[in-house]
């Protein structure tokens, strides 16, 4: 077996390093729909009491949709698995922050006095994705 030569051992370290940024780059993706979904979810569940049962199937598929392309991204560098390290605890922090108000609030539609609240966190819930494709695809 022949060793590469330096430019063929540069080549396949570029293509290596091309591959891995694909990867991140449609993680990137992945985290951008998250960023829309969650804060659409917990719109729906604060503010359409009607739909709630709707809004939550139509999520839970939305979210078995990432998690089955999550499973096709396949290389993670360094970068994506520290970055994705910290956002996913900030992610379920955030998640579930919603989760408790509504839990303590319980199943009738947010009080009027909640509103800006109900929004406040429902968009909270989709930053530690948004923080994470900004990481992911800004290079």
């Amino acid at each position: 077996m022949n060793a590469p030569s330096p430019a063929e051992a540069l080549q396949e370290i570029q293509r290596v390093k091309d591959h891995v940024r694909a990867a991140e780059r449609h993680f990137g993706v992945i985290c951008v729909a998250s960023a829309i979904g969650s804060p659409l979810y917990w719109a729906g569940m604060f503010f359409a009491p009607a739909l709630r049962t709707q809004v939550s199937f139509a999520y839970m598929a939305f979210i078995l949709v990432l998690c089955g392309l999550m499973l096709r991204v396949g290389v993670q560098g360094r970068r994506l698995t520290r970055i994705m390290y910290w956002v996913a605890g900030g992610d379920l922090v955030l998640f579930l922050a919603p989760a408790a108000l509504f839990a303590l609030l319980g199943a009738a539609p947010l009080p009027s006095s909640w509103t800006v609240g109900g929004v406040v966190l429902s968009v909270a819930s989709g930053l530690p994705m948004l923080y994470a494709a900004w990481r992911l695809m800004r290079s």
